[in-house]
């Protein structure tokens, strides 16, 4: 009797310590309540094989290697924790689960690549937008596209890699929130 190859679940994390930390709570104020969502993910993702891109048009999945839940659920909550550790202060949470003037900007994302290439190169390319609380005009729309390079080779590095290119784009929303005009009315405080 041949043994199967024992199956590898893997999930994404928050990166630590943030890498490109903004400027201190401190020195400016962020938005008191940021709501993140929606995150919309490609379809070539739907699926719990990790996807490995060979060349432009082809891709392979793994075998045996295969996330622990859905992308669709891991992926919003990382950016949740990722923001969330960049933007002290402020707090972040999931949208729809919050709606109206509960929240004074929300960020939706549009991730049209989440993969890892043949060589360990992690790339996450997305749009994303910027709204004022009960608003449908967005303040800010940026194309961000962010690689990390496996320091190993194999899965739990190239995990890694994917868990990284989140929190670099993070890193440009945290940014880019800490920006924008805070709500100073008493009903807003914190």
């Amino acid at each position: 009797m041949q043994q199967r190859n024992p199956t590898t679940y893997y999930t994404l994390a928050a990166e630590s310590s943030p890498a490109n930390t903004p400027a201190p709570a401190s020195a400016r104020r962020g938005p008191a309540i940021v709501a993140l969502g929606p995150v919309q993910m490609p379809d070539y993702l739907d699926r719990p094989q990790i996807v490995v891109r060979e060349t432009d048009y082809r891709l392979h999945l793994a075998t045996t290697d295969v996330w622990a839940a859905p992308l669709s659920d891991m992926v919003p909550r990382v950016l949740i924790d990722d923001l969330s550790r960049r933007l002290p202060g402020t707090r972040v949470v999931g949208f729809p689960q919050v709606s109206g003037p509960n929240f004074e900007y929300r960020v939706s994302v549009d991730i049209t690549r989440f993969d890892v290439d043949a060589e360990g190169t992690a790339t996450l390319a997305a749009r994303w937008q910027i709204y004022p609380a009960a608003s449908t005009r967005a303040v800010v729309v940026e194309d961000s596209t962010a690689e990390r390079r496996s320091s190993e080779s194999g899965y739990p590095a190239a995990v890694a890699a994917l868990s990284g290119t989140l929190a670099d784009l993070s890193d440009r929303i945290a940014q880019t929130l800490i920006t924008l005009p805070v709500s100073t009315s008493p009903a807003d405080a914190r």
